[in-house]
């Protein structure tokens, strides 16, 4: 039921987006401030972090992977702490780019599971 990497509770994870500008282009994320929400239907904030606070769990890569403060891909990085104290369940997960020109990409709501198995 997920479209994204499923969460492997106890695991390090961490998931990458490409962002884009109006035209299909390549974002520039310099100066950007990054938010990341995983909810549930009864918990909308299981984990809420945003690189103003916790810049160490985003990284600005260029597209090949490297880092590069331009971007155009962000990566959110889960420590095992934090994944181990999901509890196993479908949730949801969402990124949010608010450009230094004040512009907010939303890369939406995508489903996504946490597990304590990768064999369930």
């Amino acid at each position: 039921m997920s479209s994204s990497k499923p969460i492997l509770q106890g695991s390090d994870w961490a998931e990458e987006w490409r962002v884009y500008d109006e035209d299909g282009g390549d974002e520039d994320l310099t100066g950007s401030t990054l938010r990341w929400r995983l909810g549930s239907r009864t918990d909308p904030a299981l984990i809420d972090i945003n690189s103003d606070d916790d810049a160490a769990r985003f990284s600005v890569l260029d597209a090949s992977g490297s880092a590069d403060v331009t971007g155009p891909v962000v990566r959110v990085n889960l420590t095992p702490t934090e994944t181990g104290a999901l509890a196993v369940g479908d949730r949801w997960h969402q990124l949010e780019v608010e450009l230094a020109d004040g512009k907010v990409r939303s890369l939406g709501k995508q489903p996504i599971t946490v597990k304590d198995s990768l064999f369930d």
